[in-house]
């Protein structure tokens, strides 16, 4: 309806129209919000976090539409997703939603991605841009693990700690599975990589009782020894057995991970 009708509409009706939608999600959101704290606070409202959600949808889709139509920022476009990043954050700080911050980390993820600033331009004028695009990914992973550690630790939004190390430690794991395809020598690194940091995840996990940590590391670890072991043995029966046998033992090894896990939460 918007498409067919842009023309009629106008730009600055539509973008009026997306700003005082998440205006109106946020305001009634902020009302509703509980006193601030540091710990966990229940939800005032059954539709509390899907309210808080829609506005901060709208304001990235008002951001985005005012960007596409306007190019306030021109080439720097991507330094949109920054502020929208960190009014997220704000946003999951200060009304206390895990679903919320997931959403800013994301969009602060996306931003390495496509970030265009000088200093990044500095250090990768002459390097493959997969290889920065992955160097981004792990780094950006590795702070999000120290944010995770560092809330669980200081006892402050203790409880936004899974949110910050899953998504923290599926772009290392991504970063890494992106490049064992890569020619004999990167790939083998790549491979070896992976197989090496899922397996002490999965070790890490274990010890701590963190089920979906650990079938997050084994999963990584076998995906890594899987492509050493087919790559050093490029026999298709070969290949079959193996993924065969130890694609078997990988799902008995997730079943009881999951049910030690249970026993000890229990």
């Amino acid at each position: 309806l918007v498409r067919q009708n842009l023309d009629r509409i106008g730009p600055v009706a539509i973008a009026a129209v997306l700003w005082a939608g998440a205006a109106a999600a946020l305001l009634w959101t902020l009302r509703h919000t509980p006193p601030f704290s540091w710990g966990e606070s229940s939800s005032p409202h059954l539709a509390f976090d899907y309210i808080l959600l829609l506005g901060v949808l709208l304001t990235g889709a008002a951001l985005a539409y005012v960007e596409v139509q306007f190019t306030p920022l021109g080439a720097a476009w991507g330094y949109h997703l920054l502020v929208m990043s960190l009014f997220a954050a704000a946003l999951a700080v200060r009304c206390d939603s895990r679903m919320v911050l997931s959403i800013a980390l994301s969009i602060f993820a996306a931003w390495r991605g496509v970030s265009a600033s000088l200093l990044e331009r500095a250090f990768w004028s002459g390097r493959d841009a997969t290889g920065s695009l992955r160097v981004n990914a792990v780094v950006t992973g590795l702070l999000f693990v120290g944010l995770g550690f560092g809330l669980a630790r200081s006892g402050r939004k203790a409880h936004f700690e899974p949110v910050a190390a899953h998504l923290g430690w599926l772009l290392i794991l991504v970063a890494l599975f992106s490049g064992i395809a890569e020619g004999e020598g990167a790939g083998t690194g790549f491979r070896w990589a992976l197989f090496m940091v899922g397996a002490v995840l999965a070790a890490m996990a274990l010890a701590r009782g963190r089920f979906s940590l650990f079938g997050m590391g084994l999963v990584a670890a076998y995906v890594g020894v899987s492509a050493l072991v087919v790559r050093a043995v490029p026999d298709a029966f070969f290949g079959f057995v193996w993924f065969a046998g130890t694609g078997t033992a990988v799902l008995v090894g997730l079943l009881l991970a999951y049910r030690a896990t249970r026993e000890r939460s229990s």
